[in-house]
């Protein structure tokens, strides 16, 4: 399931105690881009190279024809992941229900992101 691959993925990179390592999530980099950026260049070491001239691509990165035909740009997909009843749209109860079963709570209260809503 994509709970089970989110879990395992995760999961694995999480409890990894061996050396550092660094999880950044891709919300976090669209609300916030250059704070994020900045801490992440901090993290290896380094500064963003000119943060007056950081610039935040707003389009889909995967272009707009063949398979990638409207994938998410920066609006629509603040629009739609940003409003928790249209982060669930076209979920079932049975969905959801799943959802809270089977995704991790440690990964979920570490990462900041709460269980999804009963309808």
């Amino acid at each position: 399931s994509l709970a089970g691959l989110w879990n395992d993925w995760y999961g694995d990179y999480y409890e990894i105690t061996d050396y550092p390592r660094l999880i950044v999530r891709f919300e976090d980099i669209m609300i916030s881009p250059k704070e994020v950026v900045s801490k992440v260049c901090e993290c290896g070491g380094g500064e963003l190279k000119d943060p007056n001239n950081f610039i935040m691509k707003a389009d889909s990165a995967k272009g707009s024809v063949g398979a990638h035909k409207g994938a998410s740009g920066l609006v629509s997909a603040l629009t739609r992941y940003g409003d928790p009843k249209k982060r669930v749209e076209g979920m079932t109860g049975a969905d959801l229900d799943y959802a809270r079963q089977h995704l991790r709570s440690d990964l979920m209260e570490a990462f900041g992101y709460s269980h999804p809503p009963k309808l």
